[in-house]
């Protein structure tokens, strides 16, 4: 299931159709290898992180990432955290978090989240929104 906060108006952004690289971070081996290759089979380009502070890295190493998918709660970080992070190098960085915890999507702490994706991940649903946010209109 993904819940869609609309708190900014960010919802509906159109990414470049090129914008395929992803950022995948879950301290779940099975839930981050499991989504980096469904990805992948669908022409997405996924960088995996495990931790939060790998994560941080990944975001301050080159150019801002397109797409981030992240844990909610990891054991360095809270998502959060990366999802900001992403937000302040890129405003057009599309954002979903990951989470198996009842979450609010209209409490104001999620301003600017693309999406709230409930485990287990609907990846079909998922797929059809970046696909939605990468089409050129």
């Amino acid at each position: 299931m993904i819940i869609t906060p609309s708190l900014d108006g960010r919802n509906g952004r159109i990414l470049e159709p090129t914008d395929s690289r992803v950022l995948l971070v879950d301290d779940n081996d099975a839930v981050r290898r499991g989504l980096a290759r469904y990805l992948e089979l669908h022409g997405y380009s996924v960088t995996e992180a495990r931790n939060g502070r790998t994560a941080m890295i990944e975001l301050d190493a080159g150019s801002p990432f397109p797409i981030v998918l992240t844990d909610l709660r990891l054991p360095d970080l809270e998502g959060l955290e990366i999802a900001r992070r992403a937000m302040a190098l890129s405003q057009s960085t599309w954002v979903g978090l990951i989470t198996g915890w009842d979450v609010d999507p209209s409490d104001p702490i999620y301003s600017g989240i693309e999406a709230i994706l409930l485990k287990p991940i609907d990846t079909n649903d998922l797929l059809a929104r970046l696909r939605r946010a990468s089409s050129a209109g």
